[in-house]
C-alpha cells in the first residue's frame, strides 16, 4: 500500500482505499469507493478479491469505472489490464528452491525473493468498453 500511494502522489493521483475484510463486504465496499467518484479501480489480488471479483466488476460496470489490477487471472476475468506478477511462474519459481531443499536439505541460499517473471497483459473487450489505449507491450490476455 505504502509503496502504491507513493507512486500516486509522484503522479499527483489521489488515492483513496477501503479495506474489504470478507466478500460479503464486497458490494457494500465497492459502492463507497464508488460513491467517492473514482476515476478507476484498483483491485489488489489477494483471496478476498479473486472471491468477490464478479460482484466488484458488476457493480464498477455500472458506474463505468475501469478495474485495473496486477493479476492477469482477473484481467481474464474482466478487468481492464494488468501489469503484475504471473502467479504460475511464481510458483514454478518457488518450486525451485523447493526442490533444492528437497535434494540437499538444507537452507544455504534459500531466501525469500521478488517474482521474476511479470506479465503486462489486457483484456481486449474491456479497453473497448472503456475505448482505452494500450502500450504495444501489453499483450492480450487469452
Amino acid at each position: 500500500m505504502q509503496r502504491i500511494k507513493g507512486l500516486a502522489d509522484k503522479l499527483n493521483v489521489t488515492l483513496i482505499a477501503l479495506p474489504l475484510n470478507s466478500s460479503a463486504d464486497a458490494q457494500l465496499v465497492t459502492r463507497a469507493l464508488l460513491g467517492k467518484h473514482i476515476d478507476a479501480f484498483f483491485a489488489n489480488p489477494d483471496n478476498t478479491v479473486f472471491a468477490s471479483f464478479e460482484t466488484i466488476l458488476k457493480n464498477c460496470n455500472q458506474a463505468n469505472v475501469p478495474i485495473f489490477t496486477s493479476e492477469a487471472g482477473l484481467v481474464q476475468r474482466g478487468a481492464v489490464a494488468a501489469f503484475g506478477a504471473d502467479i504460475y511462474q511464481w510458483g514454478y519459481q518457488a518450486g525451485l528452491q523447493a526442490a533444492q531443499y528437497l535434494k540437499t536439505h538444507k537452507t544455504d541460499g534459500l531466501k525469500p525473493e521478488m517474482v521474476k517473471v511479470r506479465k503486462r497483459v489486457y483484456n481486449p473487450a474491456a479497453v473497448k468498453k472503456y475505448n482505452i489505449a494500450i502500450p504495444s507491450n501489453f499483450e492480450a490476455v487469452k
